[in-house]
Formats: C-alpha cells, structure tokens, sequence
C-alpha cells in the first residue's frame, strides 16, 4: 500500500469503528415513554375514555372532507406558484383562502378539547393534539395523523399532552 493511502486508510477504519461508539439511545420517533402514545388514556376511569374517543372519532369524520379541501388548495397554491405569469394578487387570493380554512380548523380543535373538557372534566395540555399527544390518533407525530387526517393535529415531539382531570 503507498504511503499516501496508509493516512485515509486507517481515517476510514477510526470512523467506522468510532461512530457507532458515540451512537447513544434517545428520544426518536413513535410513542415514547410518559402519557404520549397509546397509553394517553389509561390512567382515566374506562367511562371518560369512550367519551373522549367517541368525541375524537366524531371529530374525524366530521374534519375529513376539510382536510381533504385544505390538500386541494395546497395543490392549487403550488400549481399558481410554478407558474411564472401568475398575477400577484391570484397568488395571494390563494394564500388567504388556505389561511382562512387553517383557521376554521385551529377553531374546530379548540372547540373540540371544550366539549371534552365540559363532558369529561379532561383537559388536554401540550396544545391542540387528540388523546395521545402527537403521536398518538389526535396529533401530527410519528404515529398520528389528527383529528381528520394529514395536518390536522400539530405535535412538537413526545411529552407534550397529557390529561389533567378536573373532576
């Protein structure tokens, strides 16, 4: 081997043996440990756990078809933003019906941790996600998808909801 191969070569063999040495365990995707994921639920009495799904699974289907009118527009913005003749102010029609709809929605997701706070007396922390936070059915994490689907919840990671009882 020539001596100007023998530097990278044994560089190579330090990094193949070294990163995997520094590789520690951490917090990554799915339900991670605390009242995230699947288990969001289980310290509330059995009752208060259908009424939150029930509410949720109401609130699924009642959300699908905007979500699915939100996927529409978000085509229709790209489409207006790919074409180099598009007038500004089409542009920002597009804009602000999209931000009005996101708003209708932000709404709807308020409205629903009201009525699960007034019929359960659970209050949802750690924003606006379903029961599991964001990774569980109600959030936008790994493993969930929000109340009517893709960006309907907003998850920051896991930890972040868990249920408060008030009564």
């Amino acid at each position: 081997m020539k001596k100007t191969y023998l530097p990278l070569a044994v560089l190579a063999a330090f990094l193949v043996l070294a990163v995997p040495a520094m590789a520690q365990p951490g917090p990554g995707p799915g339900p991670g440990p605390g009242p995230c994921g699947p288990r969001f639920l289980d310290n509330l009495p059995k009752e208060k756990q259908d009424m939150i799904k029930n509410i949720m699974d109401e609130a699924r289907k009642k959300g699908f078809a905007t979500v699915q009118k939100l996927e529409v527009l978000h085509a229709q913005l790209k489409a207006l933003v790919l074409d180099a003749g598009v007038d500004q102010a089409k542009l920002s029609a597009k804009i602000d019906e999209i931000n009005a709809l996101r708003g209708e929605m932000f709404k709807e997701r308020v409205m629903i941790e009201h009525k699960i706070f007034k019929e359960t007396g659970v209050v949802l922390r750690g924003g606006h996600h379903g029961p599991g936070g964001p990774g569980g059915p109600g959030g936008k994490g790994p493993g969930g998808r929000g109340p009517g689907g893709k960006r309907f919840g907003r998850g920051m990671g896991p930890g972040q909801s868990q249920p408060q009882s008030q009564g």
